[in-house]
């Protein structure tokens, strides 16, 4: 019961970790660019 509330918390996080550096992925060429903030 232990090891599969473990497994299941790994892939959550592991989830997570892949969605937050696909988001970081898509807004560090806005960072780069201020001028595109203008566009909002």
């Amino acid at each position: 019961m232990v090891v599969y509330l473990l497994s299941l918390l790994s892939v959550l996080a592991y989830i997570e970790e892949t969605r937050r550096r696909r988001f970081w992925r898509r807004l560090r060429p806005l960072l780069r660019r201020p001028a595109t903030w203008a566009g909002w």
